[in-house]
């Protein structure tokens, strides 16, 4: 199958690792695909030389066109379009009209419905929801909607240690409920090693609060052994942080910028922290997780997850008074039981392998354009019963 993908631009985001990693898996399944950045690519011009170099390694092609005078010379007709960014959704309606195929639109958040994008939702062959909230808007447009959640390519984010098979291998009969494998003997910390929370994701203005909780966790934890926070982000903005005793914040805390290939990184990681697909790649690394988002969600426990839908979101405008105390309380517990920690992180890489892998989005992704191009969107990806696929 020949697949078109629109992005808007290679930025520091979720929806980009979401549509190259898409693009990559769907090369792999076998189909020809072809990921046109249709925006000036401005500040994200190193992103794109990286993100690049990594898709056609992968057999992607990669071209840079606003696609208004049709497709770049040398490209193949596409069987189907499907764009991502509601910036292209007109763009890919457009295009889609021109070379009388169909095109597909994937909704990453809430609200589109009630722009400009929205007559483009209701004219599209079918919708794709990352979540169930984002169906449910979608909903109010059109019924051609299907729920495929992130994927997370657990090859990539995969535990600490040579041999990720050993660790995927290690019996779970704890990993629904981690208190049972209490008694287990404790694995020491490594000599001289602080014990290391990664944070990665934007740091919104919504964030900031929950974000600033944690770093004074980590500060507060510091005065009993050697922690520090790790930090994924484009930038660090000033948060007027308090981190007690006297400390620099670079004591406590490590800012590495934002990273086309963090996989690395996580697992450097004993706890991870972050909301959306953060939490899909802590847990495929094997680490123990806390959502936190707008709100502090606490440590995430895969044995309660439901595989019908995830929402990892951590969405809110109430914080806890006490939140501090609540992550330092977590933290505190990761830290110093070695077996309830380790069983987080062998349940959450079990749960990932069976529920959140890469290739599983892929594939429904795939079937969803099958279904497109047999004419059956009507009837099949239309259906309320995809709603309820994870």
């Amino acid at each position: 199958m020949r697949v078109l993908l629109l992005l808007a631009r290679f930025f520091a985001a979720g929806q980009t690792n979401h549509v190259v990693d898409l693009a990559r898996a769907l090369a792999a399944a076998g189909h020809q695909v072809t990921l046109v950045s249709t925006g000036p690519s401005g500040r994200g011009r190193s992103f794109r030389r990286a993100y690049t170099h990594d898709l056609r390694q992968a057999g992607v092609e990669v071209v840079s066109s606003d696609l208004e005078d049709g497709l770049p010379p040398g490209l193949p007709c596409p069987d189907i379009i499907h764009a991502h960014s509601t910036l292209d959704f007109a763009r890919a309606e457009r295009l889609a009209s021109r070379l009388h195929v169909p095109f597909v639109l994937t909704l990453h958040g809430l609200g589109a419905t009630h722009l400009l994008a929205a007559g483009a939702l209701a004219r599209a062959a079918a919708v794709i929801a990352v979540g169930r909230r984002v169906a449910a808007e979608a909903l109010t447009v059109t019924p051609r909607v299907v729920v495929i959640e992130n994927g997370v390519d657990t090859r990539r984010f995969r535990p600490p240690g040579d041999d990720p098979a050993a660790f995927d291998a290690e019996p779970l009969s704890a990993a629904s409920d981690p208190a049972a494998a209490a008694s287990d003997p404790p694995s020491p910390p490594a000599m001289g090693r602080p014990f290391t929370i990664l944070y990665a994701g934007r740091i919104d203005p919504e964030k900031r609060r929950t974000f600033r909780d944690l770093a004074g966790a980590v500060s507060l934890l510091a005065d009993h052994r050697p922690a520090r926070l790790v930090v994924l982000a484009v930038a660090l903005p000033a948060l007027g942080l308090d981190l007690g005793s006297g400390r620099k914040r670079e004591e406590i805390i490590d800012f590495r910028g934002w990273r086309v290939d963090p996989a690395p990184i996580f697992r450097e990681a004993d706890v991870v922290a972050g909301s959306g697909r953060v939490i899909r790649e802590g847990m495929a690394s094997g680490h123990p997780c806390l959502l936190a988002g707008q709100l502090y969600g606490g440590i995430v426990f895969p044995g309660a997850l439901d595989p019908a839908g995830h929402d990892f979101s951590a969405r809110g405008t109430h914080t806890h008074p006490a939140q501090v105390q609540r992550i330092l309380a977590d933290l505190t517990r990761l830290a110093t039981d070695q077996s309830f920690a380790r069983t987080l992180g062998r349940a959450g890489r079990a749960y990932a392998l069976a529920h959140l892998g890469l290739e599983r989005a892929a594939a429904r992704t795939a079937e969803v354009y099958e279904e497109v191009l047999r004419g059956r969107a009507s009837d099949r990806v239309g259906a309320p019963r995809p709603l309820t696929h994870p």
